[in-house]
C-alpha cells in the first residue's frame, strides 16, 4: 500500500542518507537532460523502452489505450510572466504524448476555478480513465518556509486555497475515483508568503493523490522563457514514463533543475497514500 509522505527542500529529487534526511547529490543526473532559456516548446517524443504494469497491491493498473483525463488551468499574468505559454504547451503536448485527453481553461475567476475542478471530476467516470491529473499554473501564496503552496490566484486576485482544489477529488466529494490515482501539479509564481498552514497529509479521505509543487523564484518570475521545472519534467517523462513510476521520476525532475540553476525553484511533493504509477503508454 501507499503511505503517506511528505518531501520539501530547494530541490529535493535526490535519495536519503541512512539517517532519514534528504541528500542533494552533486553528481548531475542524465547529461542529456540540458536546461535553457527558451520561449519555444519542446518537441516531445516519447521513448519507445517499455515495461510492464500488472496492477498489483503495490502498483495501480494502467494498461488502458487511454490513460485518463488531464486538465490544465493557465491563470498567470500573461503580463508578469509570459513563458506560461510555453509551459503549458509543453505539458499539454506531453500528457497527450502519454495518452492523456486534455482540456486547457485559461483565466478563471476563483469561483471559475472551483467550478472547472467540479465539472472535470464530474466527467471522469471511473470506467473509462486509469488515473487524472490536474496542472494549475498561476499566482501563488506560499507557506512561510516557501516549501508548500498555501493558496492560488484567480483572475480576480482572489486566492483560493490548495486544499479546497484538492479536496474536490476526494473519496467524499469525488467517490466515482475511489481507489484510482489522482495527481496534482501546482506551478506558481511567488505572490507572498501566507502564515496559512496546509497541511493536507492529515486528512484521511485524501488518499491515492500525488501532489507536487514548484514555486518560481528570482530571475525566473518574470521571465519570457519556459520555466526550468516544466522542461526538466517533460524531459525526464520523455525518456523514463515506460521503465519508473511518477514519485522516481518527479525525484529525478527535481534532480535535474537543482544541478541546473539551484536558486530559481522551491519544490515540494506529497505521496498521500500513493502506490506505484506508471504513466506508461500503449
Amino acid at each position: 500500500m501507499g503511505t503517506c509522505a511528505s518531501k520539501s527542500a530547494l530541490c529535493t529529487g535526490a535519495p536519503k542518507s541512512p539517517e532519514g534526511q534528504i541528500v542533494i547529490d552533486s553528481t548531475p543526473y542524465l547529461p542529456r537532460h540540458f536546461l535553457e532559456d527558451t520561449n519555444k516548446a519542446l518537441k516531445i517524443k516519447i521513448s519507445s523502452e517499455r515495461r510492464p504494469t500488472d496492477g498489483t497491491p503495490t502498483n495501480y493498473p494502467c494498461a488502458g489505450r487511454t490513460k485518463g483525463t488531464a486538465l490544465i488551468l493557465n491563470n498567470s499574468n500573461a503580463e508578469s510572466r509570459k513563458g506560461a505559454t510555453v509551459d503549458v504547451k509543453n505539458v499539454s503536448q506531453l500528457l497527450k504524448a502519454i495518452k492523456f485527453k486534455t482540456k486547457i481553461v485559461n483565466n478563471l475567476k476563483a469561483n471559475e476555478i472551483v467550478q472547472s475542478i467540479d465539472s472535470f471530476a464530474k466527467n471522469c467516470k471511473a470506467k473509462d480513465v486509469d488515473m487524472c491529473v490536474i496542472v494549475i499554473i498561476g499566482d501563488v501564496k506560499c507557506t512561510a518556509d516557501h516549501n508548500k503552496l498555501a493558496e492560488i490566484s484567480g483572475t480576480d486576485s482572489k486566492f483560493l486555497p490548495i486544499v479546497d482544489i484538492i479536496e474536490r477529488l476526494s473519496d467524499e466529494q469525488c467517490p466515482q475515483l475511489k481507489g484510482k490515482p489522482k495527481v496534482f501539479f501546482f506551478h506558481g509564481h511567488y505572490y507572498d508568503e501566507s502564515h496559512i498552514q496546509t497541511d493536507y497529509t492529515m486528512k484521511l479521505s485524501l488518499r491515492d493523490m500525488f501532489i507536487a509543487n514548484a514555486v518560481l523564484t528570482g530571475k525566473m518570475q518574470k521571465q519570457t522563457m519556459s520555466s526550468y521545472y516544466i522542461q526538466a519534467m517533460c524531459k525526464v517523462f520523455m525518456d523514463e514514463v515506460y521503465e519508473k513510476d511518477l514519485e522516481s521520476m518527479i525525484q529525478n525532475v527535481e534532480q535535474v533543475v537543482y544541478n541546473h540553476d539551484r536558486s530559481t525553484q522551491h519544490t515540494h511533493y506529497d505521496n498521500l497514500y500513493f502506490k506505484k504509477c506508471y504513466f506508461q503508454a500503449t
